[in-house]
């Protein structure tokens, strides 16, 4: 099975944790992430963003039960790559272009899945 990497911000929901937004799921997003896990994909959170921060949301909007790894950090989302990634089948889904820019550089295995950009 494949590693699938998710943004979280325009990505699992609306909203910008960071800028103090309301956070809401993204529709139908909860049952997506039920039927990756069910086809036995490993879940990552990759996001620029503040741990404690991200970890409450993904518990408050109960996305949490099928996210296997949450990172989160001010760098470059490739440290994710660089640390942990096992080299596998992995979508990179992100709605930032220089974020999807940066992986598919450096990483030209990863496919890559955009989402619209706000």
């Amino acid at each position: 099975m494949a590693t699938v990497v998710l943004d979280a911000d325009g990505v699992l929901w609306a909203g910008i944790i960071t800028y103090g937004d309301p956070v809401v799921p993204i529709a139908g997003i909860k049952a997506v992430l039920k039927e990756l896990k069910k086809r036995g994909h490993a879940l990552v959170v990759c996001s620029r963003n503040e741990e404690t921060r991200l970890t409450a949301a993904l518990a408050e909007h109960e996305l949490i039960e099928y996210i296997d790894q949450a990172w989160a950090s001010w760098g470059p989302k490739s440290t994710w790559f660089r640390e942990y990634w096992a080299g596998g089948p992995t979508l990179f889904v992100d709605d930032n272009e220089l974020n999807r820019a940066e992986i598919r550089a450096l990483f030209p295995t990863v496919e890559i899945l955009a989402v619209a950009d706000g």
